[in-house]
């Protein structure tokens, strides 16, 4: 497990870093282009702002709730000794990976099974078989595999798919930034 991923335009880049130990993956914005909604109007006030992913729905359970909500506060709390705010030493990655989320979609409707190894946020080869969707005869119509050298920081967890739905979000990463 190599931590969770954050959302970040360049110009928040500080920030992301500043929520430390926990979040060394950093990905371009949610949205390409230019900054709108809150990135606008934090951009617009001279601000950085961030967007931090803590697993989807399989992390609203309540144990993983509770789990990620003191991993907030801890990187919150971090933020706050980095910026001088609270008084402590804030702590930081060795090193960040830098990159873009790819969404992996669907192209079968069928039966969603993942492969057993796979993990949340562990490193994975581009080509890895990730999971398989089976029709109903138990055959597969569709092997889901990593479409680059990076991380699964998101998998369905809902067993059936439509061709179209969403089937990893993946961490595609082109830098370490020290």
């Amino acid at each position: 497990w190599v931590g969770l991923p954050i959302f970040a335009r360049d110009a928040s880049l500080e920030l992301a870093k500043a929520m430390g130990p926990d979040w060394p993956l950093l990905l371009d914005s949610l949205r390409p282009g230019p900054p709108t909604g809150v990135d606008a109007l934090m951009e617009e006030k001279g601000a950085q702002s961030i967007v931090c992913e803590c697993g989807g729905w399989c992390a609203t359970l309540p144990q993983k709730y509770r789990e990620n909500g003191k991993l907030v506060a801890r990187g919150l709390r971090n933020v706050m000794m980095h910026f001088g705010m609270l008084e402590g030493q804030a702590q930081y990655c060795q090193e960040w990976w830098r990159g873009y989320q790819e969404t992996v979609l669907c192209d079968a409707s069928g039966l969603w099974v993942p492969e057993p190894h796979i993990n949340f946020m562990e490193w994975y080869d581009q080509g890895t078989l990730l999971a398989t969707i089976y029709n109903l005869h138990g055959e597969p119509e569709q092997e889901v595999r990593a479409p680059s050298r990076g991380v699964n920081f998101g998998m369905r967890t809902m067993p059936a798919t439509h061709v179209g739905d969403w089937a990893v979000f993946w961490g595609a990463v082109r830098e370490t930034l020290r």
